[in-house]
């Protein structure tokens, strides 16, 4: 749950422009997990987590990309 926390891809976390994420790990609690999930049509997810944030979709491609990248590093 904190990688997924911690790779949010919305406005507030990431800047499109840039390239560069806005969210500091560091400034995540290791405890933070999801409250709820919710299907965003037949490509997306969203999730509301436990640190209040719910703005992020996650597609299903950006979520197997990773799931695949913490795989590789495991």
């Amino acid at each position: 749950a904190f990688e997924l926390r911690a790779d949010c891809w919305c406005a507030l976390c990431f800047d499109e422009t840039s390239g560069r994420n806005l969210l500091r790990r560091e400034s995540l609690k290791a405890d933070v997990h999801p409250l709820s999930i919710k299907p965003i049509g037949n490509y997306a997810i969203q999730i509301e987590f436990s640190d209040g944030h719910r703005t992020g979709l996650y597609t299903f491609k950006h979520l197997r990309e990773l799931g695949e990248s913490l795989r590789k590093q495991a």
